[in-house]
């Protein structure tokens, strides 16, 4: 009996438009499967999680399963079919269905009447009370399926955090499964004051699915949709049959609207409004942001002559809450603007994208005090802007653009950074001279006071990277350039160039704070809709496409990739790690498509990691270690085998250099020179670098070089150089600019390269004494080699050093008597 008093109260938990007989449906697992990360090859999705409920009943902890993931992605449709799912299944335990979200939208529906929202939370409680009572009593084990934990934004009723509390006294055997509206199981943003509210009843999570918005660009779309539209014939009323013909004919469809409102990402929502929405007259809509007005207008039903001052209104209340982070117990007054919350996060989007344009149409809201202007927004929003924005007549948008100019400096900071971007985004060619010569002298000024070290130098990095992509946009030949090379010199503008745009893609969470800049950085969790959206974006391009942001796009890409395959987490598939591998073929491939040379050596760079399952950039030692082993090619022809290697021959030049080689001199020394500048610190690093691509090519004789060593060996120090953009490798680039010099600079205009080169033959010299009198090796051709290296060494301060070191192997200069000063016996 109560087994039936269960299944009423779930099926009267289950959503208002599902049909009211709802049957497991064996092809719903497969459907989900679409839905759910990392699917490929894994076991059928409701089996998977049919196994793990049984482990939680068996490990008899407090723990749940977690299917996780943002608003209206399908979490409520999995979570219902996965009940009737475990209904007709098992028989082991009885699943129960909750559902926090009707409950929700009936207190939100008592219109803002505190006593009557009461009566309906404490009706709720008292029943589930009861409810419970038997279910202790009988000893019946339960998995509960629990939907809504974290719904948007919540009432003051709270009524998540009681509810999983009350979960927890259950003494029977039990399992949990709970739907997230966040990929964390623990806290989601409130937005207000930029805190995280945390649930803190729900249970430790011993297994989390994830959901994802199904990115138009795969390649099984058709499939996932064909599906979609079989699912939703069996399991939504009115909307079509399951017929092939009705299948293939919205199939069409909707592909067809999906192209003309250019959706990046689809999910259950989008899909049904388009379905439910096909016979109506708004369906004429040319963009996306007409047919949600009409959407809207339908939803509040509101006569022609009010429908702009009401959508205007409810824009207003849903930007309070979702950007301003007013408290949603404010709306309970007005239920549409609470109804409008909860709605699909691109309805959001677009009524906070109103708001931002009815504040930039209207001159007495274009003013510096007005705090709704000190917002950044993330793609979703900005998409409706520009739609919206530049619908407008040509001579608003020149006054518009003309406004923010005059009153830029008295703007914030935020306001600013959102206003540049909006200037580099106008189509008209007249407004973009204007902006475009605005904004190289507002970039100007920006290098000129950027501070990285002050507490604003986040803000100010972000402003400037505003600065360059809106100048990249307006067809400013040297932006591109000039931004990428800073990114690759600077890991802090990187790591904030990747935060921004996994912030902006939606991979991490938008969270509006005052004063509205993003906050971000990259965390390398998963990447996948930013992957995506600038992987199709780059390709795209390279098949013709213009896209004055190709270059920036192909090195973030790059570089989110890049700090993900060197991490530990590797939050990466290998679907992502082929993509990006033939991206990078095609970008190198194609030499007109990078101007930027820095951003060539870049992606060479990452196409040789890639080749490492996972790259340890410490691997790089590893390589340059082997100049301990690599012998030097000079003494091998001469059938002197293993006796000096490359390291070897480095570290004695370095140190004659250190010997040898005054700190500081003054004219009328030997090295003076009033035309060149002497620096024994730039010695050293020449002599310590001048070899180290050797560790790749191995050591050839100069006078006998094939002619593919140069070419290799330029290529490794342009590689080596690019490996500092990997956390935890300091800079080498001082090793690549000094390999550079000693091996381009004419020593007739660089006295420390001409002196490291001389020291290096000097060096030679050297170990040619060292084994024919240390060593005790005979070099067939000492004479002439000797006669030759000495030839080779003109300056007149290193030849008196020369004649010196000479002289140490004369006879009178017996070592032994060092170590015999030392009372040490190395014989």
């Amino acid at each position: 009996m109560l087994s039936q008093e269960l299944r009423q109260f779930s099926f009267g938990n289950f959503p208002s438009y599902l049909h009211e007989h709802q049957k497991y449906n064996s092809e719903s697992s497969s459907f989900f499967s679409h839905l759910v990360k990392d699917r490929s090859g894994k076991p059928d999705l409701f089996s998977e999680i049919q196994t793990h409920v049984k482990s939680l009943f068996s490990n008899n902890a407090h723990q749940c399963i977690t299917v996780a993931g943002p608003p209206s992605v399908g979490k409520t449709l999995l979570l219902t079919d996965l009940y009737l799912h475990l209904l007709e299944k098992q028989q082991e335990y009885v699943p129960i269905y909750i559902n926090l979200h009707r409950i929700e939208d009936e207190i939100a529906q008592s219109n803002g009447h505190k006593n009557e929202a009461i009566a309906l939370k404490n009706r709720f409680f008292a029943n589930w009370k009861t409810l419970t009572e038997e279910i202790n009593k009988e000893k019946i084990p339960v998995a509960f399926i629990v939907d809504g934990v974290d719904q948007y934004q919540r009432t003051k009723q709270k009524i998540d955090n009681k509810f999983l509390g009350l979960l927890k006294e259950i003494e029977i055997p039990k399992a949990i499964i709970v739907g997230l509206g966040s990929h964390n199981s623990s806290e989601y943003p409130t937005h207000k004051g930029n805190k995280t509210r945390r649930i803190s009843n729900i249970p430790r999570s011993y297994k989390t699915f994830i959901l994802q918005d199904k990115s138009v660009f795969h390649d099984d779309l058709d499939s996932f949709l064909e599906r979609f539209l079989k699912w939703t014939a069996q399991h939504r009323s009115g909307i079509f049959s399951d017929n092939k013909n009705d299948i293939v004919e919205a199939l069409g469809y909707l592909k067809g609207k999906i192209t003309q409102f250019s959706y990046r990402w689809v999910n259950c929502f989008t899909l049904w409004l388009l379905l439910e929405k096909r016979d109506k007259p708004f369906d004429n809509s040319e963009t996306l942001s007409e047919y949600y007005r009409n959407f809207i207008l339908e939803e509040i039903n509101v006569d022609d002559n009010a429908s702009d001052t009401d959508l205007n209104e409810l824009a207003k209340i849903v930007f309070s809450v979702i950007i301003k982070g007013a408290a949603p117990d404010d709306l309970e007054k007005k239920y549409q603007g609470f109804k409008f919350i909860h709605k699909h996060q691109s309805i959001r989007d677009y009524l906070v994208a109103i708001h931002v344009v009815n504040q930039l149409e209207n001159k007495n809201a274009l003013l510096p005090e007005n705090k709704d202007l000190d917002y950044l927004y993330d793609y979703g929003i900005n998409r409706f802007c520009k739609e919206i924005l530049f619908k407008l007549e040509a001579n608003t948008q020149a006054i518009l653009a003309k406004a923010i100019r005059d009153n830029f400096d008295n703007y914030s900071m935020a306001a600013r950074t959102y206003f540049v971007y909006l200037l580099g985004r106008f189509e008209l060619d007249s407004i973009r001279r204007d902006c475009k010569s605005f904004l190289n002298n507002e970039l100007e000024k920006a290098n000129t006071e950027l501070n990285k070290e002050t507490e604003r130098g986040k803000s100010e990095l972000l402003y400037r990277r505003a600065l360059y992509i809106s100048l990249m946009y307006l067809g400013e030949p040297t932006a591109a350039k000039d931004y990428i090379t800073e990114l690759i010199n600077d890991s802090k503008n990187d790591q904030l160039n990747r935060g921004f745009h996994l912030e902006y893609y939606g991979d991490l969470p938008y969270v509006p704070t005052s004063p509205g800049m993003f906050g971000h950085v990259d965390d390398l969790g998963r990447c996948d809709r930013t992957f995506d959206r600038l992987y199709h974006k780059c390709m795209e391009s390279l098949n013709g496409t213009p896209n004055r942001l190709l270059e920036l796009e192909l090195y973030t890409l790059g570089s989110l990739v890049q700090h993900r395959h060197a991490s530990q987490k590797f939050n990466l598939s290998e679907t992502q790690i082929e993509r990006t591998k033939s991206i990078i073929a095609k970008a190198l491939k194609n030499g007109r498509v990078i101007s930027t040379k820095v951003l060539y050596r870049y992606l060479r760079m990452l196409q040789i990691n890639l080749k490492f399952k996972r790259f340890n950039p410490m691997s790089i030692t590893r390589l340059i270690y082997r100049l301990k082993t690599e012998a030097r090619a000079g003494w091998e022809i001469r059938s002197l085998k293993g006796i000096e290697s490359v390291a070897e021959h480095t570290w004695g030049a370095y140190t004659l250099a250190l010997v040898l080689l005054p700190e500081k001199i003054i004219e009328g020394h030997p090295l003076y020179s009033k035309s060149m500048k002497y620096d024994k610190s730039e010695i050293l690093d020449l002599l310590f670098a001048h070899d180290i691509p050797e560790a790749l090519t191995g050591d050839h004789p100069s006078n006998n070089m094939p002619p593919w060593v140069r070419g290799k060996q330029e290529e490794f120090i342009e590689y080596l150089g690019m490996l500092s953009t990997y956390e935890g490798l300091a800079s080498l680039k001082k090793i690549r600019t000094a390999w550079k010099k000693f091996s381009t600079n004419s020593p007739e205009e660089d006295i420390n390269v001409a002196l490291a080169k001389e020291i290096d033959k000097l060096e030679n010299l050297m170990e040619l004494h060292f084994i024919n009198n240390d060593i005790g090796k005979q070099v067939e051709d000492f004479g002439l080699f000797k006669e030759d290296l000495e030839h080779q060494i003109s300056n007149s301060f290193l030849r008196n050093a020369m004649e010196k070191l000479i002289d140490s192997y004369s006879s009178d200069q017996d070592l032994g008597l060092i170590f015999e000063a030392f009372e040490i016996d190395r014989t």
